[in-house]
């Protein structure tokens, strides 16, 4: 199990096990995922797990001193705690996501993953998505809205580059609970060999050959041709 704080993000070889065995989630082959619901439902430290100690404590001041006032704040915060469950959990729920496109870099270069996030019927406060060797970024989208969000990682090699699975988390309304997920999107991207750092070619010698024709010089009828010598028996 992972911390409440850390981000869950693949590496290695774990980002391919994941990629193979996320079965509560359409392995999507048109690039598109709707969340029905959080995967998985955790409380968020400090805050989720103090909350409850507080509130255990307030009760037992409450009972102690028989403080009526005690006793409103107590229930207060543990009916705030349960509704908060309700929401984080329903927080993702009806998030359609999908595939953008992503332009060919080269190696060495940062690659931009573009996907796409709509919200049906109604305003999804905080959504964060995630990929392997990228930052966590936030967004909210209002109701029938469609907000693209781009996650970059550095290219590490030539030839196709599968971003992996997508991490989406929650932990709207008040932070006590982190919802996250898992799902499975093809987007890749085409990422092409680093080019070779080559200085410009030195300009033409103006140095004179047989003819005293300069070499390199243009001749009538040759302009597609510049920079040629003329032909020497015995060079290939």
């Amino acid at each position: 199990m992972c911390s409440a704080d850390a981000c869950p993000v693949l590496s290695g070889r774990a980002a391919g096990a994941a990629d193979a065995a996320l079965g509560h989630f359409p392995a999507s082959i048109g690039a598109s995922y709707r969340a029905h619901s959080a995967g998985y439902l955790y409380f968020s430290y400090p805050g989720g797990l103090c909350l409850p100690g507080v509130n255990l404590l307030i009760l037992l001041l409450a009972i102690n001193y028989q403080n009526n006032l005690a006793y409103a704040v107590c229930f207060m915060l543990g009916a705030v705690f349960l509704v908060s469950i309700l929401h984080t959990y329903a927080c993702l729920s009806g998030v359609v996501i999908e595939t953008g496109r992503c332009d060919p870099v080269f190696v060495g270069e940062d690659i931009g993953f573009t996907y796409q996030l709509q919200a049906a019927d109604r305003r999804v406060n905080q959504i964060t998505l995630a990929i392997h060797d990228a930052d966590l970024r936030s967004v909210a989208i209002e109701a029938g809205e469609t907000v693209r969000l781009t996650l970059f990682r550095q290219a590490q090699q030539r030839g196709w580059d599968e971003a992996g699975a997508l991490y989406v988390e929650s932990r709207y309304p008040l932070g006590l609970f982190r919802a996250w997920s898992w799902a499975s999107l093809q987007n890749r991207c085409l990422v092409y060999p680093k080019p070779l750092q080559a200085k410009l070619p030195p300009p033409l010698s103006p140095a004179a050959a047989e003819g005293g024709r300069p070499v390199g010089s243009r001749l009538s009828g040759t302009d597609a041709f510049q920079g040629l010598d003329d032909y020497q028996p015995g060079i290939p």
